[in-house]
């Protein structure tokens, strides 16, 4: 299968084209995985250590500045993902939703989100 390689920084509208049109098949670039998983190790260390960090443990926009406490950290990254859902409309068609996924994928790769390796994985 062909594919086109993400790391976060090079994706071209040429991959994209290959992936929602052509059937490309997607996969992150040596290193990407390592690069998240330090990351994501680095905002643990950040968290435990009591710093606060925007989206992780405090609130978003104007409420930025509201400290969320760690009893409630899985409710506040539950919710985040709810508020993003919609189910509104006739489903998109593949090409779409193969070109959106590829966007997050990409955008995931450059890892600056924290997410955990595994949460790339699932989108590639």
């Amino acid at each position: 299968m062909r594919k086109v390689i993400i790391d976060g920084s090079s994706l071209s509208l040429e991959g994209i084209v290959q992936v929602a049109r052509e059937n490309y098949g997607v996969e992150a670039a040596p290193g990407v995985y390592e690069r998240l998983e330090a990351n994501r190790q680095s905002i643990e260390k950040l968290v435990l250590s009591g710093h606060h960090i925007y989206g992780i443990n405090t609130g978003f926009g104007e409420a930025a500045n509201k400290i969320i406490q760690d009893k409630d950290l899985i409710i506040l990254q539950k919710s985040l993902i709810l508020s993003h859902a919609t189910c509104v409309g006739r489903p998109l068609p593949k090409e779409t939703v193969r070109a959106m996924m590829l966007l997050r994928a990409n955008t995931l790769a450059r890892g600056y989100s924290g997410v955990r390796p595994i949460v790339l994985e699932r989108v590639v």
